[in-house]
């Protein structure tokens, strides 16, 4: 029988995976073709629940809570904890930075026909309403965590309803040659969700035999969601398919569905900017010991000042985020968890494969990987 507390711990994993990443894999999938996505949803997918069980095992292996930096201080001393710092900088940034452009096209997309006003007027006042939640605390967030999945998971079913009728089979594209290392980042990106681990261990602090099933879980049918999605908004738009997937929806679908999937959109990338949010502030004051409202400051100040300076490509932004953050930030977490593996604080309840062979050649693997992406991005 499934307890609360392993439905919650679930639903934080899919909440943190299931945001802005999604909204940008039919176009990926128009570009690169569905079989390359669902290619690389399982062979990253099948590594990012190993990172996954690696950042259980080490939260499971140490007396305190730290997020990333912190641990890395305790195990590998303070030069890499700078190291990971900057990657968990970017790592984090990146996503606020993805929501904050996302959240506020669809914003737009939805008040503009009725109130006017600039894409860049809506981002701004989401990401301030963003910033005064987060000031006033995020402790609620957990609470309808299960909820707001629950409505995301029963939007995806209705949208794969209207494809049902609305979409066409020879708009998916099936294989395209010329795009392959495309989906890399995105997909990286999109299946992420390490963040989460912290908060699904305390979670489930008092069942924590059930955390690797809990992780599993929640991967799959995150990724079961997003394929869902990605063949829905890909039969119906086709070749038309827009960067953040819904616009391009716009004339295939009633103006009531559209405006109604707008909301959805708004809804889930706001509640993943809130996880990632609360996980990069509490970085700061863990870790840092940094002041809680200088952190706050920080969280909101950052993607912002970034937005500012005009980056608004959201292909971009994710697929190199997603490229670091895999290709760099992944690597840091096997050898971490090596060396936790080799002298743990306390004795860990999960056990995970990890080998100095294992751990140096799937680092390897994963900077060509993130050599390929950069290729593709900037060529």
């Amino acid at each position: 029988m499934l307890s609360k507390n392993y439905v919650s711990a679930v639903a934080i994993l899919i909440s943190s995976i299931v945001g802005v990443g999604m909204f940008t894999l039919p176009f990926i999938a128009s570009k690169t073709g569905l079989l390359t996505i669902i290619f690389y949803f399982i062979v990253l997918g099948f590594i990012q629940h190993w990172f996954h069980k690696v950042y259980a095992l080490i939260v499971l292996s140490t007396k305190k809570q730290h997020r990333l930096p912190g641990y890395a201080e305790k195990y590998l001393g303070k030069k890499n904890k700078k190291i990971l710092l900057i990657l968990s900088m970017i790592a984090g940034y990146g996503a606020l930075l993805a929501y904050t452009i996302i959240g506020g096209n669809f914003l737009f997309q939805l008040l503009n026909p009725y109130l006017g006003g600039s894409q860049f007027f809506y981002t701004s006042i989401l990401l301030a309403l963003r910033s005064l939640i987060i000031l006033f605390g995020l402790t609620w967030v957990t609470r309808v965590e299960v909820i707001l999945t629950g409505g995301l998971i029963g939007s995806m079913i209705v949208i794969a309803a209207v494809a049902s009728g609305e979409g066409v089979i020879s708009n998916l594209s099936l294989f395209n040659s010329n795009h392959v290392m495309l989906a890399y980042g995105p997909i990286f990106f999109a299946i992420a969700g390490t963040l989460a681990v912290n908060d699904m261990c305390l979670a489930l602090k008092n069942e924590k035999d059930r955390i690797v099933s809990a992780l599993r879980t929640g991967l799959i049918i995150s990724i079961a969601i997003m394929i869902i999605f990605i063949i829905a908004v890909t039969s119906i738009s086709g070749v038309d398919t827009s960067p953040d997937a819904l616009g391009g929806l716009k004339t295939f679908v009633d103006p009531i569905f559209y405006t109604v999937l707008l909301i959805i959109g708004v809804v889930t990338v706001t509640t993943s900017f809130f996880a990632v949010a609360e996980a990069v502030q509490e970085m700061y004051v863990w870790d840092y010991k940094i002041n809680k409202y200088l952190a706050w400051f920080l969280v909101a100040a950052v993607p912002y000042l970034f937005y500012l300076l005009g980056a608004h490509d959201i292909t971009k932004v994710i697929a190199l985020s997603g490229a670091i953050t895999g290709g760099l930030l992944g690597g840091f977490y096997l050898y971490l968890g090596l060396r936790v593996k080799e002298n743990p604080e306390i004795t860990s309840p999960i056990k995970v494969f990890l080998s100095p062979l294992a751990v140096y050649g799937v680092s390897f693997l994963l900077l060509i990987g993130l050599g390929y992406q950069l290729w593709e991005i900037f060529s």
